[in-house]
């Protein structure tokens, strides 16, 4: 009986936070996507490009180098490549069409955050209800569905598993820790670099605090490094190898690239992002008045239930920090305690963008990083282990049911303010079914151009129509719309005929078709003879 009452919750807070986190797509019955005609629809585009890629011989394009911003190459380093969870939508590709493919990758991700962020929390000796709490948080809380808009950013499904083999390999070093730590770290990385840089970022904090405050951690680690180095030196290596083959497009299409600091400082992390939800969320205006208006980026409120267990958390392992060392759990959660900590303090903005993360960026790749206040990742993941073994130690502790029901009731009123949020969403039909019509009129061409706006409207971006509508017709076309514009083009403009002319003159030669986005059977092609090798 207590097993069905224990599968009860985890199927309860996994399908009510799936229809919770992607309601508007559920309730149109497929008819809406979430959310918007922006990196939605470019994420996508990156999806579909990998699987016609692999499996369309005759695809215009190749994999490094989608068929947009034609001529130029490697264009897939400008923005995420999604290859981690590519696989997911090449499988969902073969049975359904290419939007229903996108929809349910979305919710597939989500729900396998779920999974691996519970079954790291059963490892960690949590019973299953707060195994099924920690999956909730990770998967669904206000932060994570929020950020459903940046579709790169909901698959976060080896953070944990990383966070508990790091764990690991602090508490007992083993070359089996090491190599799956660091496994997990390239895994998460290939589903998107952000969550990846900055989980690297989050273990590379957490494990000097976690062997520091172990007895003896740090020399049992040399014991070990003494012991076993030709296989960490291995191990390190493939990883480094596969680490540098992934990137290596990245290096190539963005050399002397960087983001510099003033980049950077209107998405740094401040007082007021950790008191901001969603416009929709429970807190919004009972908390407006007491804080700033911060950027859409940085809303990282999950409610104040959360924040006072985490507060609780610390005040509970600061009172038994003389004892934290002898048990393996209480030094988990204070190593937890001080990772959040650090990386809070050291990526928020406190005058006029003064912040640590002026010498953070310094570290290897942090130079790509614009959205700062995407470090949440690392910050969640170790305040929810805290959360949740500091509420499995409660419970297991305390003997009054009375006081039990209540940290139960504290668990519940948690998920409760993750709810209140409705993410955006637009009919499919108002763009997929202009790119199919505008694909239809781009067949055959050399080299295609969608033009001209959208109307009344707005919200459109005709850049993305035209790469899909490429896409869809194979033909490669000069639109493009990604993480950067390659060199002379305008920056997420959208250029006009001449502008066009001028940027293809010295990379192309050739006929270009362009096409009215408003009006598609309004169309003309130009020939483009003059061509050097200035560009």
């Amino acid at each position: 009986m207590l097993r069905f009452v224990h599968l009860l919750v985890y199927l309860t807070l996994l399908l009510g936070g799936t229809y919770l986190a992607y309601r508007p797509t559920f309730e149109t019955h497929f008819r809406q996507m979430q959310t918007d005609i922006g990196d939605t629809v470019l994420n996508h585009y990156i999806l579909e490009h990998s699987f016609q890629a692999l499996f369309n011989p005759n695809y215009c394009g190749t994999l490094l180098s989608p068929p947009f911003y034609h001529p130029q190459e490697l264009v897939l380093g400008y923005s995420e490549n999604l290859l981690g969870t590519a696989p997911l939508y090449w499988a969902l590709r073969a049975v359904c069409t290419y939007d229903l493919a996108f929809q349910w990758w979305m919710i597939l991700c989500g729900m396998l955050n779920f999974v691996t962020a519970a079954a790291v929390a059963r490892r960690l000796g949590c019973p299953p209800i707060v195994a099924a709490f920690a999956g909730f948080l990770w998967a669904f809380s206000l932060v994570h569905v929020y950020q459903v808009r940046h579709q790169q950013m909901i698959p976060r499904l080896w953070c944990p598993v990383a966070a508990y083999y790091a764990w690991r390999l602090a508490l007992e070093p083993s070359v089996r820790s090491l190599h799956r730590m660091v496994a997990a770290c390239f895994l998460q990385t290939a589903c998107c670099i952000y969550t990846g840089w900055f989980l690297v970022l989050g273990i590379a904090v957490f494990l000097p605090f976690a062997l520091s405050l172990r007895p003896g951690g740090w020399i049992e680690l040399r014991a070990f490094y003494t012991s076993r180095r030709t296989r960490i030196l291995l191990v390190l290596g493939v990883w480094a190898c596969a680490f540098g083959a992934f990137f290596l497009p990245y290096f190539l299409a963005n050399r002397g690239v960087s983001r510099g600091y003033s980049e950077c400082v209107p998405f740094l992390p401040n007082g007021s992002t950790w008191v901001c939800g969603p416009e929709d969320s429970w807190w919004f205006r009972t908390i407006g008045p007491f804080r700033e208006s911060v950027s859409g980026e940085a809303a990282l409120f999950c409610g104040p239930t959360l924040f006072v267990l985490l507060m609780a958390s610390a005040i509970w392992a600061f009172r038994r920090r003389h004892s934290i060392r002898e048990s393996p759990e209480r030094l988990l959660i204070a190593a937890c305690l001080l990772t959040t900590a650090f990386l809070v303090i050291t990526t928020m903005a406190f005058w006029e963008g003064l912040s640590g993360w002026y010498l953070l960026r310094l570290l290897p790749g942090g130079g790509a990083i614009r959205v700062v206040a995407r470090v949440y990742v690392p910050i969640y993941l170790f305040a929810n282990i805290a959360v949740v073994l500091t509420l499995a130690v409660w419970l297991r502790e305390e003997r009054s049911c009375l006081a039990r029901t209540g940290y139960y009731l504290l668990m519940t009123l948690v998920v409760f303010e993750q709810t209140g949020h409705t993410s955006d969403r637009f009919d499919k039909p108002k763009f997929y079914g202009r790119v199919e019509r505008c694909a239809e009129a781009l067949k055959g061409a050399e080299l295609g151009f969608i033009t001209g706006d959208f109307g009344p409207d707005g919200g459109f971006q005709p850049n993305l129509l035209g790469m899909w509508a490429g896409l869809r017709a194979n033909v490669p076309v000069a639109n493009g719309y990604s993480g950067r514009s390659p060199p002379g083009y305008k920056d997420h403009g959208l250029l006009i005929e001449e502008e066009l002319i001028e940027w293809l003159k010295p990379r192309y030669r050739g006929r270009v078709r362009f096409i009215d986005s408003t009006d598609p059977n309004c169309q003309w092609e130009t020939e483009i003879t003059e061509y050097d090798d200035r560009g």
